[in-house]
């Protein structure tokens, strides 16, 4: 498959956090949103086919994960990171930040401090203050063009 990284997609009208909210989010709408995890490119056609699949059937109700579902992660990590992992050690979270969100909770105690090195995205602060933990930022260096540990 072949991407078009140069066309522009106009996203007015869709109720995008990344460009309609900018002025209400950051108080400037002449910024460029890098902020948000949110790609202004095409769904790659088999995703967008998939959902149209599935949005045939009249029901949407509450699902289980599949067992191709556990295979693409056990692939994924293989193929990528050279690990092999078991089915068992996967636990599905909705997205990256209910994921911090649990973490904070499930290896830290309220009170406890908890190290971030910005620059990282905001939430992840918010994960610990939220959490009734304390944050501790121990900011990364620049040097040479790379973050590093100070």
């Amino acid at each position: 498959m072949k991407y078009d990284f140069d066309r522009i997609i106009d996203r007015k009208g869709t109720h995008s956090l990344k460009w309609e909210y900018r002025k209400d989010l950051m108080q400037k709408r002449d910024i460029i949103p890098l902020w948000v995890a949110d790609m202004d490119f095409e769904v790659p056609l088999p995703v967008r086919q998939a959902v149209k699949k599935r949005a045939k059937h009249e029901i949407y109700g509450y699902t289980l994960l599949s067992d191709s579902y556990y295979q693409a992660v056990l692939d994924w990590m293989e193929k990528r990171f050279a690990w092999k992992v078991d089915k068992k050690w996967i636990v599905f979270t909705p997205g990256v930040v209910p994921a911090v969100n649990f973490a904070v909770q499930a290896f830290s105690r309220p009170g406890e401090k908890i190290i971030i090195q910005p620059p990282v995205y905001f939430p992840f602060g918010m994960a610990v203050e939220n959490n009734g933990r304390q944050l501790i930022n121990n900011p990364l260096k620049l040097e040479d063009g790379r973050y590093v540990i100070d």
